[in-house]
């Protein structure tokens, strides 16, 4: 880390975005539906901005206490060089989790809809593959290929979005509160780990413009609460209850509905471009983030040799699932609802009372000891 990366608000913002909502390609909705049924999109509407807002707070008081550090670096400084091998642990299988997940689930989702007679297995290399030059290249590079095609992936999903108006039908969303506010809060509780990819942040603060984290952060929660809100809603209102939640892929399914006449049908096809530059960019970001957690929690000078571990990792991680459904299976319901709030909400948690606990572990000399450039 001689050289250190350095990431403009706009990168930051799309980068943090793709690596939150890349999501709504996949089936993060099919617990919340199952929850809360046609009140499902109000889950999102507070559980976002919410949960997000929360996290944010919880990283940006860290970062305020510990400037230029990552949360690997200020754990060392706050738990010392055990807990936070710890804690660092959790993290890498954070990413690794959530990246070779849906690495897995991205590929079949190809296969199945596009290419069915291409082996699961080359799917998973050709993504991985690209992923892993994306993350041997750096943040920068990730974060700026993320800047490029930020507002081409808005407007390619509100395309999806707005060309399913004809087959709306507002009283698919009654009752309007689903099965209740009691089960629409609970769901909400239980999900918060849909709002976890925030933690990146965590990792890639020390990068940012000096005080704009909270902007950065900001910004990702609005673009996420907008789209995995309006997908959800859109799912509910272009097909009934019972429908929407046996569907696996939603955006998918709301291409196929996309009809301009006769001749301009069947239009998904244009579409795959966002699905592949989304899961590229998710994939590259989760691979050099367990690479970069690693070598801050082994001091180690370089992350670039670590990539090719943490993509053997990734793979294995990928292909533990026997089949998709168990795949999406262990996503929503292990990762999401265990793993990423004890890691991203819980660690960062401990950390900060033990600094508020112990004020000589906050700033001064040894909390800067260590730069992320890896010089005293």
């Amino acid at each position: 880390m001689r050289n250190k990366p350095h990431l403009g608000y706009a990168e930051a913002v799309a980068l943090v975005t793709y690596f939150v909502v890349s999501k709504v390609f996949l089936s993060y909705h099919l617990t919340i539906v199952d929850g809360a049924a046609t009140g499902a999109w109000q889950v999102l509407l507070f559980l976002v901005p919410v949960g997000g807002g929360l996290l944010l707070a919880l990283l940006v008081a860290l970062e305020r206490r510990f400037p230029g550090l990552s949360i690997i670096e200020a754990g060392e400084v706050v738990a010392g060089p055990w807990l936070n091998g710890l804690f660092a642990l959790g993290y890498v299988a954070f990413f690794l989790a959530v990246t070779g997940l849906q690495l897995r689930q991205f590929s079949e989702r190809i296969v199945l809809g596009l290419i069915p007679e291409m082996p699961v297995s080359v799917a998973v290399l050709t993504f991985v593959g690209a992923a892993w030059a994306a993350a041997y290249l750096g943040i920068e590079g990730i974060a700026r290929t993320a800047r490029m095609f930020f507002w081409f992936e808005w407007i390619s999903f509100a395309a999806i979005l707005l060309g399913t108006v004809t087959f709306w039908d507002g009283d698919a969303l009654w009752p309007l509160l689903g099965n209740g506010p009691l089960a629409t809060l609970q769901t909400g509780a239980v999900n918060v780990g849909i709002v976890s990819d925030l933690f990146l942040l965590a990792v890639v603060y020390p990068f940012l413009p000096a005080g704009k984290t909270g902007a950065v952060g900001r910004a990702a929660v609005v673009h996420s609460t907008l789209a995995l809100t309006a997908l959800v809603l859109v799912l509910l209102l272009a097909f009934p209850y019972p429908v929407a939640r046996e569907i696996s892929l939603p955006s998918y399914e709301l291409s196929r509905l996309v009809y301009l006449g006769r001749f301009g049908q069947r239009l998904e096809t244009l579409f795959v471009p966002m699905w592949g530059i989304a899961a590229l960019v998710t994939t590259a970001a989760g691979l050099w983030a367990a690479a970069y957690t690693i070598s801050r929690a082994l001091r180690l000078p370089y992350w670039r040799p670590l990539v090719p571990a943490v993509v053997v990792l990734t793979v294995a991680v990928a292909f533990a699932a026997p089949n998709v459904p168990a795949a999406v299976r262990w996503d929503n319901e292990i990762v999401r609802r265990l793993l990423a709030p004890a890691v991203t909400f819980g660690f960062p948690l401990i950390l900060l009372l033990i600094s508020l606990w112990s004020p000589r572990k906050a700033g001064g000399p040894d909390a800067g000891r260590r730069s992320p450039g890896g010089k005293k």
